[in-house]
């Protein structure tokens, strides 16, 4: 036979491909096509002008400075972990212990992600201005600014933005907006390290390590071993 030959007895003729062909679970599929459709739609996203050298040209490089400009001015400091620690030491043995912890814990992450934020974009100011050579990293993360994406949500991209963050589908300025209240609620929270009446509890890193404190407090409090009092708390 022919080449095209070969291929339409392929086609017509063999079993059509499925993960367990391969030996893979059948979910293995699911993964591939998300991935696939991610990465389709934004190449529409990107082919409308996205990134610093794509169409557009100044008008992109303005949306991204315009972008950096305003991420720049509201990025919040950085926690003093120092400090909190020493604040939060005496506290460790209390009955707040466990929440202590928790909210130690999600400082510490916070502080991960804002200075990931601060140095890539300190990084693409000077690859913009010709300081640095423009890296990989920096192009996507461009490209991000003017697609108003998330930078990192491509599964394509170098950016770390997306790995370091909590899960979302939000846009760039949606979730910018929703970490500056993640930030507050860590601010009100460590000032006195009193444990919240109420806590906003997806708007942590790790809610399941809060319930986790929980547990711990009220075993501490009633005296019983952590695994007895889940039904109490419940």
């Amino acid at each position: 036979m022919d080449y095209e030959s070969y291929i339409t007895y392929a086609e017509t003729s063999m079993p059509p491909e499925s993960p367990l062909l391969f030996g893979l679970h059948p979910n293995a599929e699911i993964g591939y096509l998300t991935n696939s459709t991610e990465k389709l739609f934004f190449d529409i996203l990107a082919m409308g002008g996205g990134g610093v050298d794509g169409a557009g040209g100044d008008d992109s490089s303005n949306v991204v400075r315009d972008v950096m400009t305003s991420i720049q001015e509201r990025l919040p400091d950085e926690f003093e972990m120092v400090v909190l620690s020493l604040k939060a030491k005496p506290l460790l043995e209390g009955p707040a212990g466990p929440y202590i912890v928790v909210a130690l814990q999600e400082c510490a992450r916070m502080n991960v992600l804002l200075s990931e934020i601060r140095t890539s974009i300190s990084d693409l100011d000077k690859g913009l201005k010709g300081q640095l050579n423009m890296s990989q990293a920096m192009e996507d993360l461009a490209t991000a600014f003017t697609l108003n994406q998330w930078p990192g949500r491509n599964p394509f991209s170098k950016c770390t933005w997306e790995k370091l963050a909590w899960s979302s589908q939000k846009n760039l300025m949606s979730q910018f907006e929703d970490m500056l209240l993640r930030v507050e609620q860590l601010v009100k929270w460590t000032q006195k390290f009193e444990t919240p009446k109420s806590i906003w509890l997806p708007g942590l890193f790790n809610p399941s390590s809060y319930l986790t404190a929980a547990q711990q407090a009220t075993a501490r409090k009633n005296g019983l071993p952590l695994g007895a009092q889940h039904a109490m708390i419940l």
